[in-house]
């Protein structure tokens, strides 16, 4: 998990920015900001810490299961009691296969997400409409508790310091700083692909900023 809480976070997006006071930049800003940049990057990657399920089972003759999950940053699949995945398709590709086989019931093979349900629960369709219960597994990216002043994150601590600048980032577009918001975002995207290599390529390297010199 990160090693500095998100109130040492507070403190050094403001050293980044040139000693900004609370008067400009309010504390309770500074945690809105470092928890959105939070979410982006757990939303961006793919983080084994975060990855969890949830086990539901289908309805004979209905077409559509609520799994019991509200804090979802990304499905990654859904798996048959025997492990078997079953394939993600749209909602137009739905339409398509019923077009074509009709309302037929049998062991779902296909899935997608209609949407949440009032509670905020995930509702996923299945295709063909189940003919009996079967039990499926959501594979989900859980959204992490959001920080506190107290609080660090829960993904390794070798993301804190990109965590940081984009939090920065968004800092300084609050304060109308554009162009800093932008070297800062560039910064922060140079950091992450260091840290991983399979997900951003070379062309998001931009050493070239000024930052070492200093904000112009």
């Amino acid at each position: 998990m990160g090693s500095v809480t998100q109130t040492n976070w507070d403190t050094d997006i403001r050293a980044i920015l040139g000693a900004i006071s609370t008067d400009l930049y309010p504390t309770a800003t500074c945690l809105r900001h470092c928890n959105a940049a939070y979410y982006e990057l757990c939303s961006k990657y793919d983080f084994p810490e975060l990855d969890t399920t949830d086990t539901e089972s289908t309805v004979a003759s209905t077409a559509t299961t609520a799994f019991s999950v509200t804090d979802v940053l990304a499905i990654k699949g859904i798996v048959d009691n025997n492990g078997i995945p079953l394939k993600e398709i749209t909602a137009n590709e739905y339409d398509r296969l019923l077009a074509r086989t009709g309302a037929i019931t049998g062991v779902p093979t296909h899935w997608y997400r209609t949407g949440a349900t009032t509670s905020g629960t995930i509702t996923v369709r299945w295709y063909p409409v189940p003919n009996g219960a079967y039990t499926m597994t959501l594979n989900y990216r859980d959204r992490p508790a959001a920080l506190t002043g107290a609080t660090a994150t829960v993904i390794d601590s070798v993301f804190d310091e990109p965590l940081i600048y984009y939090s920065a980032s968004r800092a300084a577009a609050y304060l109308r700083m554009y162009d800093d918001s932008t070297k800062l975002k560039q910064y922060a995207d140079a950091l992450a692909s260091n840290l991983l290599p399979t997900q951003l390529r070379g062309s998001e390297y931009v050493w070239d900023i000024g930052l070492e010199e200093g904000m112009s």
